[in-house]
């Protein structure tokens, strides 16, 4: 009766470690992600300063129209860049939710296909301790 009680308290340390684990995992992925969301945030916002502050430059001065418009030019493509990245950063975490959500689907089905063998083993350890 003791062991009985016992393995069921190890079934369910067990399970409850594995949520636990997962959940801890699933946190610290969404919390790199969304770092690094703001990372590029801070970034894309940077880059658009900077385009509003070479915009004025190039309107104040025609002696130096060309060197500004050089140097918009290589802001504009880093912005352009961060755009894309952001853009791909997305995509990435869109496609990373849609498998955590296929995953937390199978984990959940995994988890009931556990507590429906916890308790059949119950019922058979019932039957079995009527039948002795």
């Amino acid at each position: 009766m003791q062991v009985r009680k016992k393995n069921e308290r190890l079934l369910w340390n067990i399970a409850d470690l594995h949520e636990e684990t997962e959940a801890n995992k699933t946190a610290m992925e969404i919390e790199v992600l969304q770092h690094s969301i703001k990372e590029y945030k801070s970034q894309l916002i940077e880059a658009e300063s900077k385009n509003r502050f070479l915009q004025k430059v190039v309107n104040s001065s025609e002696s130096q129209l060309l060197i500004c418009c050089k140097v918009r030019k290589v802001a504009t493509d880093d912005y352009a860049q961060l755009i894309e990245k952001y853009q791909e950063m997305s995509i990435d975490f869109m496609m990373w939710r849609d498998e955590y959500e296929t995953l937390r689907c199978k984990y959940d089905g995994a988890r009931g296909q556990m507590e429906r063998g916890a308790k059949k083993l119950r019922q058979m350890v019932r039957m079995a301790d009527q039948l002795s």
